[in-house]
């Protein structure tokens, strides 16, 4: 009879670390112009080495071309032309490749800096059209913004 009630005490804490992850949500950190900015872990399908991509005619400015990516081909999407910032692609810069309804989207950043647990209490909402939360790490010593990467693109589409 102990067997069995170590084997519901152990079910009992399975179910509370369930419950207890549902108070976090998982972010990739990046790099941009040395500002640091996020999105969700969900959307992000991988994230390779920069490379150059090739251009296209009659796209948005905002689309820098398309890459090749184990047979598929990925546009590569300017977050420094959404953002209106200067950004100059760098040999050691990341693209972060995003599912976004069933497609692959690839952004260039600077750097990834890092992926984090951030509990619901460490993000504020605010009202933006692209950066639609802040982190607040390391007790509000550093300010990360949240951008809601699936309302950019479809915007961007409309």
């Amino acid at each position: 009879m102990n067997e069995n009630e170590s084997y519901v005490d152990l079910k009992d804490l399975i179910t509370e670390n369930q419950v207890d992850d549902e108070n976090f949500s998982e972010f990739i950190l990046f790099e941009l112009k040395g500002k640091e900015y996020s999105f969700e872990v969900d959307i992000v399908a991988e994230i390779i080495d920069f490379e150059k991509s090739t251009g296209l005619v009659y796209t948005n400015d905002y689309i820098d071309g398309v890459i090749n990516i184990r047979g598929q081909i990925v546009p590569i999407v300017s977050l420094g032309n959404i953002l209106n910032i200067d950004f100059d692609f760098k040999e050691d810069s990341k693209i972060i490749v995003c599912n976004i309804d069933d497609t692959k989207v690839g952004f260039v950043v600077d750097n990834v800096s890092d992926i984090l647990s951030v509990s619901k209490e460490e993000i504020i909402s605010q009202d933006d059209t692209y950066l639609t939360d802040v982190l607040h790490l390391d007790d509000g010593k550093r300010l990360v913004l949240k951008m809601d990467i699936q309302k950019i693109i479809k915007e961007k589409s409309n």
